[in-house]
């Protein structure tokens, strides 16, 4: 390997640019299974990786106003109203898609994957002051920084 293609391989590993990878998923049900499919498509170089795994979570997500009293030093007070946002994590999960593998360079690959919720999981909303959401998360698990989808937000679904 030459020292310009040495030097692409390091950069790959810290950026995680060894490949493209991208989630799509059929319209999400939290009481039946669906299926996301992941796809890669790998750039100039061979790509070795341990799995190819699928990561979905449940976020809720709530802003309120809150207002604050505060005294100064010489007892003058005054009010002031800020907007705090909290948020929870009600439920994750991780899919081992497919097993160690070596994906050639210069090519595109997919696997499918099922998704069901356990009995129990909280239905998406959005209220007032609350909203509750999934998210997915695709990736490649390979040395140095995984190539990866970022989380994707699910369409809201009962």
């Amino acid at each position: 390997m030459s020292v310009f293609g040495k030097l692409k391989s390091a950069i790959n590993m810290v950026t995680g640019g060894a490949a493209e990878v991208s989630a799509e998923y059929e319209e999400p049900k939290i009481s039946e299974p669906f299926n996301v499919i992941i796809r890669a498509t790998t750039k100039s170089e061979q790509v070795k990786i341990d799995k190819v795994y699928l990561k979905i979570r449940g976020i809720e997500e709530v802003e309120v106003n809150v207002t604050y009293t505060e005294t100064d030093h010489i007892g003058e007070t005054r009010s002031v109203t800020d907007c705090e946002h909290r948020s929870h994590i009600t439920y994750e999960d991780e899919y081992i898609v497919s097993e160690k593998q070596i994906l050639a360079a210069d090519t595109e690959h997919e696997w499918v994957q099922a998704v069901s919720f356990p009995e129990g999981c909280r239905p998406c909303y959005c209220g007032h002051n609350a909203i509750h959401r999934y998210e997915i998360f695709a990736g490649l698990d390979c040395f140095g920084n995984d190539p990866d989808s970022g989380w994707i937000q699910l369409p809201y679904f009962c």
